[in-house]
């Protein structure tokens, strides 16, 4: 009866058979038997939780307290309990005896605050961090949670100043400040939070420079509020940092492909064809912009690698095999690109840019006209209103020999767009073919006078006479 440890294995092991009523009658005995056990009197306390007799664990809690004093263990047990029982005033009232015994610590009080504030006692609470930060006006902590505060009373300029007070801070971690920001990005959309928003975004990287996912989170809102230059500088700089992210590498490219920039856009995809050799998306941006500089064998040889790594994807092979049929058209491997254009419309016979491009390029090489013919017929059908279509139903019928027909065509397709120069030329060549040389030479005028980037134009008209490439 003198020796604790017997008490202590016993009380294990009713508590391992789930017993926590014998259990606590054993610690109970021990604690008023033997001396210097007092120290047991939290685990007591832990096993009348186990068996839901609350007034016990505050009981013990309380016993504890006044041996050893107040302190932050017994306190936020008596609170978690308190609240479970619906005693929020008794738990705030335990948090103020922890305050008045530790008055310096202002984590103490920032404790109660979120108390009071979960329970909609928002003046209280912000009476409390305010008490909190006159102590330690440096506590980021009290500046996030007076924000919230602020927030949930609607005092929003008052909530953005804490917030940008505590993004300042160095010490905070900036993950948990990426964490709040990111609530704002549904509500880019809105003018008076988009400026704020981008302040927080600026104070995170200014604060933590070495901190890769702050940049590529102030990237993401440039990119979202259309400034795509601010945006693509962030990404890059986010990767110059770590170059891990899947997610930033295809931001950036994103970006340069909608900016035009494909040299920059080719050395950066090539990067990352490095980096992920086995992502197909790489490729196809690197194919697009070697293809819009007129680099095709390289396109081809990026859009080849594509493809097989997207077997599995029916929808992005067609996409491969619609560029590789351009591709290969401009590289003059003709058989290559015909066999791409057909594998896109035995999957996808409605393909209306594989119809239009296979239907034009055949006709420019004057090739399987009745195919031309049949697929920009079909073309037209569908898009009765589409200016480019209607142009390439044109011109396979003028190769075709179709003049009239072909003016008729091209004619609906000036109707739809009349300021399209390739298709004002078009219109020259066709009255030429017809006789009207006055009308093919005003076509023609027409066209250069909105930048025609057609070789032959100034001959035609100087000469009055239609030249054929």
């Amino acid at each position: 009866k003198n020796n604790k440890y017997y008490y202590l294995l016993a009380a294990d092991l009713y508590t391992r058979q789930s017993d926590f009523e014998r259990a606590v009658g054993i610690y109970e005995e021990m604690i008023g038997q033997i001396p210097n056990t007092n120290n047991y009197l939290f685990e007591l306390a832990a096993l009348y939780l186990f068996k839901n007799d609350l007034e016990g664990a505050i009981y013990t809690y309380n016993r504890a307290e006044k041996i050893y004093g107040i302190n932050e263990k017994t306190t936020f047990q008596k609170q978690k309990i308190l609240l479970k029982q619906n005693k929020l005033d008794e738990a705030i009232e335990e948090g103020r005896r922890l305050i008045s015994a530790y008055p310096d610590e202002s984590q103490f009080m920032l404790s109660l605050a979120e108390i009071q504030i979960s329970n909609v006692k928002y003046k209280d609470g912000i009476a409390t961090i305010n008490q909190a930060l006159e102590s330690d006006p440096q506590n980021s902590r009290a500046r996030l949670l007076l924000a919230n505060a602020y927030e949930k009373i609607n005092r929003i300029k008052e909530a953005e100043m804490q917030l940008l007070i505590a993004f300042e801070d160095p010490g905070l971690d900036p993950n948990i400040k990426l964490q709040i920001l990111n609530g704002y990005l549904a509500r880019l959309n809105e003018p008076e939070v988009t400026e704020f928003v981008v302040e927080l975004g600026t104070k995170v990287i200014n604060a933590h420079p070495s901190f890769s996912p702050g940049f590529a989170s102030l990237g993401s809102i440039y990119h979202q509020i259309n400034k795509k230059e601010e945006a693509l500088a962030n990404f890059l700089i986010s990767l110059h940092i770590d170059n891990s992210n899947f997610g930033v590498w295809q931001n950036v490219m994103a970006i340069q492909l909608d900016l035009n920039k494909n040299n920059e856009l080719i050395t950066n995809s090539e990067k990352a064809i490095e980096l992920f050799p086995n992502q197909s998306i790489f490729y196809y941006y690197n194919g697009v912009a070697n293809y819009q500089e007129k680099n095709y064998k390289d396109a081809a040889n990026a859009f080849e690698q594509g493809k097989k790594l997207s077997r599995s994807d029916k929808q992005l092979v067609i996409t491969f095999n619609s560029l590789l049929g351009d591709s290969y058209n401009y590289t003059k491997e003709f058989d290559k690109s015909d066999v791409a254009y057909e594998a896109v419309l035995a999957d996808d016979p409605d393909n209306d840019v594989v119809l239009n491009n296979y239907a034009y390029f055949l006709s420019l090489r004057k090739e399987k006209l009745d195919l031309a013919k049949k697929m920009s017929f079909r073309l037209t059908k569908r898009n009765p209103a589409n200016a480019t279509y209607l142009d390439t139903h044109a011109w396979v019928l003028f190769i075709s020999g179709e003049y009239k027909s072909a003016k008729e065509t091209i004619e609906k397709a000036l109707r739809s767009d009349s300021s399209n120069a390739t298709h004002l030329e078009h219109y020259g060549d066709i009255l030429y073919k017809l006789g009207d040389i006055n009308g093919a030479v005003e076509q023609w005028q027409k066209a250069k006078g909105l930048n025609s980037t057609s070789e032959l134009i100034d001959k035609k008209i100087a000469d009055r006479k239609l030249y054929e490439e």
